[in-house]
């Protein structure tokens, strides 16, 4: 099978990620070809998986790129298109119309309330309509869009690399950091709209000050970092850390007892599958996590996690006291939450997914 998949970039990212994943995994007699926008390629292993890959560097929303794919599709023998942004499955799902190949349209990654009318609406919608098969990554997304699980609206769980082993260079860190014999308490997010430090960090200044034993970690940057680092006394620095962005905070992860996601759902933001919580439980850690979008696909209240209101500092505190006393209940949700990721969220059970599809496509 011939398969093109398109997609804005191949830096670090969620999407990106499970591309590269879903590459690495399919089964052999796939040919692979790939398009992306952008020369910077984070995913460098992509290379030995594909058949092709090129760097589009002129401008996507024309004629002549969906000329360019037509005879691009036509020339490689293309059975199917999966598109993983609006605008790529917008003037890639017309070339799939031209050339009568299915095409699968990947842009849903979240499931933010976007307002009806608007700019961003009318292009997702215009997308979905050029598409024959719509794929979100959580019920959530769909539930967004008012579409159903169905025949052409699917959801397929985004799939992660499962392990729960600690590293040396964790410890190291735990070292460097004097975390050793302390409770950890840590969050993975960018800081901007929609991921809500200014509840976490609000909840660890009150923690802090009280119980000797409790650190926090900030893992990640963005517009509203220096603004929520600098709320922030200076002598509290050293028991809530702020890391900025690191390119894998998986070893920081293993450091962790609870791993939080405060998120808020807007026309902006809404959670699809968490890649942090995933990371989080695939290293058996019980997580914290407020109801957006589908952070509850991933967390079930009181089995691997507590689930706490979005910006409720009162309730994000009682539930990482609660699992602070209770080392029993801690590590019950820890072995829970690697059972469920294990079962559900595995990169193999995404692949397998995907295969399904396209053997659906192709028939």
């Amino acid at each position: 099978m011939n398969l093109l998949l398109i997609i804005d970039s191949l830096n670090i990212g969620g999407k990106e990620k499970q591309l590269f994943e879903l590459v690495i995994g399919l089964p052999k007699n796939y040919n692979i070809y790939v398009i992306t926008f952008n020369k910077n390629n984070y995913y460098k292993g992509i290379n030995v998986h594909v058949k092709n890959i090129v760097v589009y560097e002129k401008n996507r929303k024309s004629v002549s790129y969906i000329l360019y794919l037509i005879k691009y599709i036509n020339k490689h023998k293309i059975d199917i298109v999966h598109t993983w942004d609006v605008v790529s499955a917008i003037f890639s799902g017309l070339a799939s119309i031209f050339t009568k190949i299915p095409h699968i349209n990947g842009s849903i990654r979240g499931s933010a309330a976007v307002p009806l009318l608007s700019k961003r609406y009318l292009l997702n919608h215009i997308s979905y309509l050029v598409s024959n098969i719509v794929v979100a990554n959580s019920k959530a997304g769909l539930k967004s869009i008012k579409k159903s699980n169905n025949q052409k609206y699917r959801y397929i769980y985004n799939g992660i690399k499962i392990n729960n082993s600690p590293s040396g260079f964790s410890q190291q860190k735990i070292n460097q950091y004097g975390l050793k014999d302390k409770f950890i308490v840590g969050m993975v997010a960018n800081f901007r709209n929609g991921k809500d430090y200014d509840t976490f960090i609000k909840a660890a200044v009150a923690l802090v000050h009280k119980y000797e034993d409790i650190v926090f970690i900030a893992i990640g940057d963005g517009e509203s970092f220096e603004r929520i680092v600098n709320s922030v006394e200076f002598h509290l620095r050293k028991r809530i850390i702020f890391l900025g962005k690191i390119e894998q905070p998986i070893d920081f992860i293993h450091s962790f007892d609870i791993g939080v996601m405060m998120s808020s759902k807007n026309s902006l933001h809404g959670e699809g599958i968490s890649n942090s919580i995933m990371e989080y439980m695939s290293m058996g850690r019980a997580v914290i996590a407020t109801e957006s979008g589908g952070n509850n696909e991933l967390v079930k209240d009181r089995y691997n996690g507590i689930i706490v209101p979005e910006k409720d500092c009162r309730e994000l505190i009682l539930a990482i006291l609660r699992l602070r006393n209770n080392p029993k209940l801690l590590k019950e949700y820890g072995k829970n939450s690697y059972k469920k990721i294990s079962r559900e969220f595995s990169n193999e059970q995404m692949v397998a997914n995907y295969n399904d599809l396209y053997l659906e496509c192709v028939k």
